[in-house]
């Protein structure tokens, strides 16, 4: 078992315009991660912004909410890079996008 390797050093806050947000994180910092909703990650596959995407599968099954791709219209495969189990029962799915 794996222990996270993700560790937190900026949040910033976007109301609006994604796409020059992102343009803006990544000529300052490189590679960004997004955390986000359906409608974050629609709209990151609708401007092509998107290089990969990894899903965390919690051990909780909800009865409800938001689907995660939200119909976004478009069909992308999806390359499964890694799969990585956490020791509080976590799975990272790691999918790259075709470029």
């Amino acid at each position: 078992m794996a222990r996270s390797p993700f560790t937190l050093s900026a949040v910033e806050i976007c109301g609006s315009d994604l796409a020059a947000l992102m343009t803006k994180l990544t000529q300052r910092h490189g590679n960004i991660w997004v955390v986000g909703g359906a409608r974050v990650t629609k709209e990151l596959f609708r401007l092509q912004l998107c290089n990969d995407i990894r899903m965390m599968v919690l051990p909780v099954l909800l009865g409800g909410g938001t689907p995660f791709f939200d119909h976004i219209g478009v069909e992308l495969p999806l390359h499964l890079h890694k799969v990585t189990a956490y020791n509080n029962g976590l799975v990272e799915l790691w999918y790259q996008l075709p470029r």
